[in-house]
């Protein structure tokens, strides 16, 4: 079983642009960068389908970000007999180079890890946070009473590693966070602020889920706009208690195009974010 995992999303074209970021990545100098990346919202969506966030943001001002890779050791009791596969959720990054490359579980440094990276690009990271994107992890078995325990990895052949302007090599273990991560359900896990995230997926064709944080019990309304400014839908109005709440809307009556949806958290929260229909 172990030897059969090893070849799950192994291929020479992975290895190769993984050991060439890798390499490349590891010539350049280091240099000090204020910044956060997180596990978030992570949480069982059923017995055998695990997701999480990565978000990413400056702590001082703001930098730009080139490329990245991350990678990630887990509780290996989680495999619990079955078949895992890891993957990105299209649509749901903000960043304009998203996770495009290196997906899979690796066992290149002697036991399983997941892995992502990105193409080269350049990005501005501020002190707003950003999606680096949401994430799955599909067993073939129940993942059982088993925590998850995702922790970011910075050991090995494969690590996790960042690079800034220049390709200068800017990652510090000390800024990377995790989330207690654990077998329970997505909700549970407490948010420490306000936000609303990227619906996915997107484009969208007729539905899609809207996911919101409140780090505590508020009044909330979420609101659906067409690109011209007018209201179409509400999809809450209402209290509602502190944590991750996701919202799936169908948008069978609505024709192909872009729309807004808004989050207000009376008195204290306001956002906007773009959606696309494409029937």
């Amino acid at each position: 079983m172990i030897k059969k995992l090893f070849n799950i999303n192994i291929s020479l074209q992975f290895i190769r642009k993984f050991i060439f970021l890798f390499a490349f990545l590891t010539t350049a100098s280091f240099a000090e960068a204020e910044y956060e990346m997180s596990i978030s919202n992570s949480g069982l969506i059923n017995d055998n389908i695990y997701e999480f966030d990565i978000y990413i943001q400056s702590l001082n001002g703001s930098f730009i970000l080139t490329s990245y890779q991350s990678v990630f050791s887990f509780n290996q009791d989680i495999i619990n007999n079955g078949e895992l596969t890891f993957t990105f959720i299209g649509g749901t990054s903000e960043l304009q180079n998203i996770p495009s490359t290196g997906f899979g579980i690796n066992g290149t440094d002697g036991s399983l890890e997941l892995t992502f990276a990105s193409l080269p690009d350049a990005e501005s990271i501020g002190t707003e946070p950003k999606r680096v994107g949401r994430f799955r992890i599909v067993n073939t078995n129940s993942f059982g009473s088993n925590n998850i325990n995702l922790r970011w990895d910075f050991d090995g052949v494969i690590t996790t590693i960042l690079t800034g302007e220049s390709f200068v090599n800017i990652t510090n273990s000390g800024y990377h966070k995790n989330e207690s991560s654990t077998g329970t359900n997505n909700n549970s896990d407490q948010p420490q602020y306000f936000e609303l995230s990227q619906n996915y997926p997107n484009p969208f064709n007729p539905s899609t889920k809207i996911q919101f944080s409140l780090p505590e019990d508020s009044k909330v309304k979420l609101t659906l706009f067409n690109i011209l400014g007018e209201e179409v839908d509400e999809l809450v109005n209402g209290e509602m208690n502190r944590g991750v709440h996701t919202i799936t809307f169908n948008a069978d009556d609505l024709t192909s195009g872009v729309y807004l949806y808004k989050l207000d958290v009376e008195n204290q929260f306001t956002d906007v974010r773009k959606m696309i229909l494409m029937k």
